[in-house]
């Protein structure tokens, strides 16, 4: 049987941390004492998140981007990686998408956004992730959230890019 590592002291980035299941992933992993880099769009609530890893034990360090600015999340992770000395589990949240949205009646601008957001920034952070993990000698971990839209027909432009994300490995 495996056995089951602890993740007290490990080095945690989460993406899409300011709300919604990064926000309780980032929570729940600091709770459980890791060194937590929370990124998101909202400084408020990942800092009230950050306070309640402390008060429970853990680490957090927060910082407020728009993952569209690929080199500030590729640098993010590094900094997170530099400064532990390691790298031990990225967890890329972040998305979003009209998921109501019909090609025919669906806005292209919208579909960029969600295209750069949902697929290239996630292979961007999970490119950023491997190097760090490299770099520092981790065996670490890469957990790519999706949604069940991937494998609904009827989820459109959204449903796809999620779809990418299974993809991506």
């Amino acid at each position: 049987m495996e056995s089951v590592r602890s993740i007290e002291g490990r080095t945690v980035c989460v993406t899409g941390a300011s709300s919604g299941m990064g926000r309780t992933i980032a929570e729940h992993l600091g709770s459980l004492g890791a060194h937590v880099f929370l990124t998101g769009r909202t400084a408020e609530p990942m800092e009230a998140s950050a306070t309640k890893i402390r008060e429970s034990g853990g680490r957090a360090d927060v910082a407020v981007f728009d993952l569209g600015d690929l080199d500030t999340f590729s640098g993010w992770v590094a900094q997170a990686a530099e400064s532990t000395g390691r790298l031990d589990v990225v967890v890329n949240s972040a998305g979003f998408g009209d998921v109501g949205s019909t090609i025919a009646d669906g806005d292209p601008a919208m579909w960029r956004a969600m295209l750069e957001i949902n697929v290239l920034a996630l292979a961007v952070g999970c490119q950023a992730a491997i190097r760090a993990m490299r770099a520092t000698g981790s065996e670490g971990n890469i957990v790519n959230i999706s949604s069940v839209a991937a494998i609904r027909r009827e989820s459109g432009v959204y449903g796809a890019t999620k779809h990418a994300v299974n993809c991506i490995n």
